[in-house]
């Protein structure tokens, strides 16, 4: 699986790294490549409706094995709900 994190840096904490450590639970090892950018769109104002199809097709390509991206909010979410269902 390959997945691509846009987060503030802010955002970058214990709580960050014990989720991803959790969402690769089964990988002895991980390649983590980080670069700067200047518009992730993370302030970009978007209605309910945008949210929800955006993270549902976050939740498809991730099913389907497909490159993704999406938030820390919404990968935490995620995370949570897999963590959930492997108890």
């Amino acid at each position: 699986m390959t997945t691509t994190f846009r987060v503030n840096i802010s955002d970058l904490d214990k709580n960050f790294l014990d989720t991803l450590k959790n969402l690769f639970i089964n990988e002895r090892e991980l390649e983590i490549t980080i670069k700067p950018s200047s518009d992730f769109n993370l302030n970009k104002p978007e209605t309910n409706i945008e949210y929800e199809t955006r993270l549902l097709n976050s939740i498809k390509n991730i099913e389907s094995g497909n490159n993704v991206s999406f938030t820390l909010e919404e990968f935490e979410n995620y995370s949570n709900n897999l963590m959930k269902s492997n108890v």
